[in-house]
């Protein structure tokens, strides 16, 4: 899963820090008088009114609608989907015992990306999910801050490239 902060603090299951791509955020901003669609924008009463599956329809991304492993009636009774809080999910994993992997985002500054990563902490300690959950990012100064307050929850460094040979130490 990958995690983002929203404008009134609240940890978010998405991918990307804009919303047009997945969502029919421009006409609804349209509708709310908002000009950013930017996801750190938005409360999240304000996300709740977005559609964030229809885009499957729309754009077939996987092709797999074309070639024929999924119908679009299979996938139209489960419309529209809505943005998931952190907590949300972690309480369905924990219902589900299914682990976890959460990706802490890289928000740009490092100031924020720490926050980001309190914020994950906290929800995973608040949720008591400790035990099926790795937290995970290419930050890995969060990772190092995740794992000095909470050593309890299994971290694991993302690397885009050469490995780093000094790994398991540079993160402690």
């Amino acid at each position: 899963l990958d995690v983002r902060l929203i404008r009134d603090d609240q940890v978010v299951v998405f991918h990307d820090e804009g919303l047009s791509r997945t969502s029919d955020a421009p006409q609804v901003a349209a509708k709310l008088g908002k000009t950013s669609l930017a996801l750190r924008d938005w409360s999240l009463e304000e996300l709740r009114l977005l559609d964030l599956g229809s885009w499957f329809l729309r754009d077939d991304p996987f092709g797999s609608l074309a070639d024929g492993r999924i119908a679009a009636e299979q996938i139209r009774p489960h419309l529209p989907q809505r943005i998931a809080t952190l907590a949300e999910v972690l309480d369905w994993c924990l219902h589900h015992h299914l682990p976890v992997n959460i990706e802490v985002k890289d928000l740009g500054r490092e100031i924020d990306t720490f926050h980001l990563a309190e914020a994950v902490v906290a929800l995973v300690r608040q949720t008591r999910s400790e035990h099926i959950v790795l937290l995970s990012s290419f930050v890995h100064a969060a990772l190092s801050h995740c794992h000095r307050l909470a050593p309890e929850i299994a971290t694991a460094a993302l690397q885009d490239g050469v490995h780093l040979t000094d790994l398991p130490t540079s993160l402690l």
